[in-house]
């Protein structure tokens, strides 16, 4: 498990899955399509957006994901 610090100074608890899913969205160098997401990834990444470490929108007509968050905090 580990903190993340999103937007708003607000420490969010992520799975170690979740922690590769931020990872792999916050290195790429623009957003992350849900087309190149597995099934499993996509539902990760969906709740990711619940919790607000992702955001999600439309560029022309594909959900993309990127990266809400500043940098972690710490690691339990």
């Amino acid at each position: 498990m580990k903190f993340i610090e999103v937007e708003g100074n607000m420490l969010v608890v992520v799975s170690n899955e979740e922690l590769l899913l931020v990872e792999q969205v916050k290195s790429s160098p623009e957003p992350v399509k849900k087309r190149a997401l597995n099934e499993r990834q996509q539902e990760v990444a969906r709740n990711l957006v619940v919790k607000g470490v992702f955001n999600r929108f439309k560029i022309a007509d594909q959900l993309v994901f990127t990266y809400n968050g500043l940098e972690d905090v710490r690691r339990d």
